[in-house]
């Protein structure tokens, strides 16, 4: 032991000594071999010491054992779009007048790979499937993979830049926000589902006869829709995916319609065909995405795969909502609080200034990169703040005094 120079086991115990300074030259065979973890205060003073790993602390893949990696990322149509972006890409292919054929030129092609918490386990093997596969689709290319650390459930486009990415590939769950600057290409994993116990639920619960069912499917289980259509032949069923919110880039100076019109179901993209008396399923796991969703559909059912259950989804979150929405109107002084840049940003809140201004509030607007109650408590005059960002990141709850609302609970709470 490096603390009480003894032979780990003083005095032929079989305890270590109270140190646990083990040395890496001397470790006795005998000894755990288990990491030891220590837990800080914020003074740097050992709160616990532990030589067992828990297992809720081992990092698991949200990638189930039985499906492989090149299948549940679906590395074809990855690497399929990411040829389309070599070939559409101005400056890496020359045309040969003779033969007027498009060759592309010799040169580094930097993919960046995005990956979230839970998919690190992945991250390593799907880089090298990535750059092998694309090597051996074009020999004449030197591609270089590097994987971003999470940032969040918006595409990382700063730290892409920064490493002179020509493409962004963001796996795993994400908001489906908008985005621009780059090439982007989504892998949010193919998870199995049951499509005959979502079959069963809805015939159960008696909804023959209506005009048509919206089923809402996470971005996960997107590639079950047409199953999911005909798994449901008696009922008209309109299968909606999540996309990017309804606002256009290229118009991004021209006045933002009211946010109901822009995201009627929390980001997913539900046709005109659709009628909004039609009852509406969400399938997919619970979580922010679902409360985006119930925000303007409170009695929307929820089909989580995993149990294979058709469920009433709970009211609690909605209520805290509601109530956060009808205490804007008690609000004078109202913070615009900017948490993501998207391409409707400036958009929306010029829209937001106009209301406030036309309903006699004033207004301060504040844009952070990462939200903190320390850093929104330093506006202590601000009596409620509006969150603009992406769709998750504007269900924000920092534990604060004042409430945070999102733009549709403003609105309602305004009576726009």
């Amino acid at each position: 032991c490096q603390k009480c120079l003894s032979h780990y086991f003083p005095n032929g115990s079989q305890t270590p000594c109270t140190y646990y300074y083990y040395s890496p030259v001397k470790m006795s065979t005998t000894a755990s071999t288990a990491p030891i973890r220590l837990a800080f205060s914020e003074s740097d003073r050992i709160l616990e010491k532990s030589s067992t790993t828990s297992e809720a602390t081992t990092p698991t893949s949200a990638r189930p054992s039985s499906i492989s990696i090149s299948s549940y990322y679906d590395l074809n149509t990855v690497i399929v779009k990411i040829c389309q972006i070599l070939t559409n890409t101005t400056n890496t292919t020359t045309t040969n007048t003779t033969t007027n054929t498009a060759t592309i030129t010799p040169r580094t092609f930097r993919i960046a790979l995005q990956v979230p918490i839970p998919n690190l386990n992945d991250a390593q093997p799907l880089i090298n499937l990535l750059t092998s596969r694309m090597s051996t689709a074009h020999p004449s290319l030197h591609f270089h993979s590097f994987i971003l650390g999470d940032s969040g459930c918006c595409p990382d486009l700063v730290g892409a830049r920064h490493l002179d990415a020509d493409v962004l590939v963001q796996v795993g769950t994400s908001c489906v926000s908008e985005f621009q600057g780059m090439p982007l290409i989504r892998a949010p994993g193919r998870m199995p589902m049951d499509v005959s116990r979502l079959a069963e639920g809805v015939r159960g619960r008696g909804l023959e006869g209506v005009e048509g069912l919206v089923v809402l499917l996470d971005p996960s289980y997107e590639h079950h829709g047409a199953e999911v259509a005909s798994a449901l032949p008696e009922f008209n069923v309109v299968v909606c995916e999540a996309g990017a919110e309804a606002d256009d880039p290229d118009n991004a100076g021209a006045p933002c319609p009211p946010v109901h019109s822009r995201a009627p179901l929390g980001g997913f993209i539900v046709p005109p065909s659709a009628s909004p008396d039609s009852p509406c399923i969400y399938v997919g796991p619970a979580g922010k995405r679902l409360d985006q969703i119930l925000l303007p559909r409170p009695d929307v059912l929820h089909f989580d795969p995993a149990s294979g259950e058709l469920m009433e989804c709970e009211g609690k979150g909605i209520k805290r909502r509601f109530y956060l929405a009808n205490a804007i109107k008690r609000a004078f002084t109202i913070g615009i609080l900017v948490t993501s840049q998207t391409p409707s940003t400036r958009s929306r809140i010029t829209r937001l200034e106009s209301i406030l201004a036309s309903s006699g509030r004033s207004s301060y607007l504040v844009a952070v990169g990462k939200p903190k109650a320390e850093k929104v408590l330093n506006f202590s005059e601000v009596e409620a703040w509006v969150v603009v960002g992406c769709g998750w990141g504007r269900m924000l709850d920092l534990g604060l005094h004042c409430p945070m609302v999102t733009e549709w609970e403003l609105e309602v709470g305004l009576g726009l």
